[in-house]
């Protein structure tokens, strides 16, 4: 009686040990599954984010390309209204000057 005492109690043991390492087993496979979809989950966000900040940096590029161009333009813009002013005035001194000359000689 003993003996089949310590048999069954050998077999529990063992019994209980293989289920523990299958549950073990079935844990580790069940996380390592969850951390492989992390881990894609993380890289998909990080290539999101990545992508968000070149186009960020692109972007800035651009409106500072924007900013250039319109101060170029701008300081285009007030030389050619200088030397338009500047023609204007040299047009008017010439036709008083004409002026002068035909007074002076007629």
């Amino acid at each position: 009686a003993q003996q089949t005492y310590q048999q069954l109690l050998q077999a529990e043991r063992l019994r209980m040990e293989n289920e523990y390492q299958k549950k073990s087993d079935e844990m580790t496979r069940k996380w390592l599954a969850q951390l492989d979809e992390e881990k894609v989950r993380l890289q998909k966000e990080l290539d999101q984010n990545l992508a968000d900040m070149e186009r960020l940096r692109r972007k800035k590029s651009q409106d500072d390309e924007q900013v250039i161009i319109r101060r170029m333009k701008d300081e285009c813009d007030q030389a050619l209204a200088r030397q338009w002013k500047l023609a204007n005035e040299q047009i008017n001194l010439v036709m008083q000057i004409r002026r002068l000359i035909h007074h002076t000689f007629s």
